[in-house]
């Protein structure tokens, strides 16, 4: 088993502005795809140990990026509607902001094989009920619930993370059907808040579900267009019931 790392804890973001997603760390990209955060820590950081973890997209060199998306990819197979190259064409064009060339180099393709892989990725994400969800809680073992409960429901996690702005830049790749928020995120970049108002703003028509022990969740969902609360602890049955009312199209 790789060493698994926490992240690095900065002070919370206030400004509701959109993050760069350019400027965003390597473990961000390698959540998108992979879909899970531990998962993208133990890449990144057998990779190129803590540096890896730290390391801004700006800054991989091409062979470093190369091998940590391969790495990601081979993860990820299996778990998603996408097939792998499809999901990583996706995510480099839509979260990276790289712009098709680079992309299209960093994926190891031509320019119109990557143009190609964006169309059927396009295509397939649209021929499918939506059942994206991304997961914004910052206690893994919560997470990881979460993410199960999530799965039992009908829905496809495509981002389980505590970051917000991972969640943000996942919300902007995949246009989730659903994002499951916790409000309350110790030391993270991104409050639960502001998270939840910048993944619809990146994706408008997406339902927000604070799943979380803050008591005051109801009265900020009912503030909101498209969204509900449940207070933790939440049960399967539940939270199945929840996500039937907020998607009855599943």
């Amino acid at each position: 088993m790789v060493p698994f790392c926490e992240p690095l804890q900065r002070e919370t973001m206030y400004s509701a502005a959109p993050p760069t997603p350019h400027a965003e760390r390597l473990v961000t990209l390698l959540t998108l795809i992979a879909g899970n955060e531990r998962a993208a820590h133990e890449i990144a950081f057998a990779l190129d140990g803590e540096r890896g973890t730290e390391m801004a997209l700006e800054q991989c060199p091409a062979d470093l990026l190369r091998d940590a998306l391969g790495h990601a990819v081979s993860r990820a197979d299996g778990r998603s509607v996408l097939p792998g190259p499809q999901r990583l064409a996706l995510v480099l064009a839509r979260a990276t902001k790289l712009g098709d060339a680079r992309a299209a180099e960093l994926a190891g393709l031509s320019a119109e094989a990557f143009r190609r892989e964006i169309e059927a990725a396009e295509e397939a994400l649209s021929a499918v009920p939506n059942r994206r969800a991304v997961v914004l809680e910052d206690h893994l073992l919560a997470r990881e619930t979460l993410v199960d409960q999530a799965a039992v429901a009908g829905l496809e996690v495509i981002a389980a993370t505590g970051n917000g702005r991972a969640a943000v830049a996942a919300a902007a790749a995949f246009a989730p059907a659903i994002a499951l928020v916790d409000l309350t995120l110790d030391g993270a970049e991104l409050a639960g808040d502001l998270g939840a108002m910048q993944i619809r703003e990146v994706a408008p028509d997406c339902h927000v579900m604070f799943v979380t022990g803050y008591p005051d969740a109801p009265r900020i969902a009912s503030l909101m267009q498209n969204a509900s609360a449940l207070l933790k602890p939440v049960g399967q049955e539940q939270l199945s019931a929840a996500v039937r009312a907020a998607l009855p199209h599943l």
